[in-house]
């Protein structure tokens, strides 16, 4: 698999999922967007690949105390690219800007 398809396939998750929290959750509205990213390969990968989206509350809380104080947020988070077997062939790191529009 093309490393760019693995990096492009990590890049909007979080952004749409903070939105979605804040437009639902709180009813206000954020303007989100991936910052930055940074993709570490550790094999390669064939077949199908697997990612694992989570925010916790924890972190929502975070970028909400973020936004009460400085009116914007950046949320840092690691997702592993896993293959069948479960071998991780690659780690994201993206950091996720939300701020107050």
């Amino acid at each position: 698999m093309f490393g760019g398809t693995m990096f492009s396939a990590a890049d909007p998750f979080y952004a749409l999922m903070y939105w979605q929290n804040f437009a639902h959750q709180y009813q206000q509205k954020v303007r989100v967007w991936l910052k930055s990213a940074e993709i570490k390969y550790k094999k390669p990968a064939v077949g199908d690949m697997y990612l694992d989206f989570k925010i916790s509350q924890e972190d929502v809380e975070r970028v909400k105390l973020g936004l009460e104080t400085k009116g914007k947020h950046n949320e840092t988070h690691v997702v592993h690219l896993t293959d069948n077997q479960g071998d991780v062939c690659a780690t994201v790191e993206l950091v996720t800007y939300i701020g107050l529009p």
